[in-house]
C-alpha cells in the first residue's frame, strides 16, 4: 500500500512539474518579442549609432555584432505588408534583385511559419560578405533577419550564424 502511494505522490509531483512548464520561446528576444534567437556567443547589442553606421541606407531595427563588427545579426519587423501566401512574389523579387550574385534561394518552414532564406555573397568596399536572409510574415507584416560575416571570417563564424539563424522561434 505504501509502494502505491509512493508512486501516486510521485506521478502527481512529476504532472505538476510538466503542467507548470515554461513554454515561452528561449533565447535572445528580438524587436519586441515578435522573435527569439539563440544567440552565439560573443556578439552583443549594437548601439542606434552603429547600427546607423554599419547600415546607413536601410537601418534595421536591431542589432547584435560581434566586437569587431565583422559578424552581424540584424532584425526589423517592417510596416510593408505581406501574407505568408505573398511570400512567393517576394522570393521572386529578390531572385532578381540578387541575380547578379547568384543567390541560393529556398521556401521552408521554421518553427511552423512559412519562411523564405536567401543566402548570398555580395561585394563590399573592404572584400566580400556572405549573408543569410530569413523573410517572413508576422501579423501581415515583412519580418527580416540577417546575419552577414565577411568572405575571410566564414570559416569563423558562418556555421554558427546559419545554426542560430534556423533557431529562430516567434513570440
Amino acid at each position: 500500500m505504501k509502494l502505491i502511494r509512493n508512486i501516486a505522490l510521485s506521478a502527481m509531483i512529476l504532472l505538476s512539474a510538466v503542467a507548470c512548464k515554461d513554454d515561452s520561446p528561449q533565447g535572445t528576444k528580438v524587436q519586441d518579442g515578435a522573435a527569439y534567437i539563440t544567440m552565439p556567443e560573443g556578439y552583443a547589442k549594437m548601439s542606434d549609432k552603429l547600427l546607423k553606421t554599419k547600415f546607413p541606407q536601410q537601418t534595421p531595427k536591431e542589432g547584435y555584432a560581434t566586437a569587431d563588427t565583422t559578424s552581424s545579426f540584424v532584425f526589423t519587423l517592417t510596416d510593408n505588408n505581406v501574407s505568408e501566401e505573398g511570400l512567393g512574389t517576394l522570393k521572386d523579387m529578390m531572385k532578381v534583385q540578387f541575380d547578379d550574385f547568384d543567390p541560393e534561394i529556398t521556401e521552408t518552414v521554421i518553427d511552423g511559419r512559412k519562411s523564405i532564406v536567401i543566402k548570398v555573397t555580395t561585394p563590399a568596399s573592404d572584400g566580400e560578405v556572405n549573408n543569410i536572409m530569413l523573410f517572413t510574415s508576422i501579423d501581415g507584416k515583412m519580418f527580416l533577419a540577417s546575419f552577414n560575416c565577411m568572405s575571410k571570417d566564414k570559416e569563423k563564424f558562418y556555421s554558427q550564424g546559419e545554426k542560430a539563424m534556423m533557431s529562430i522561434k516567434w513570440g
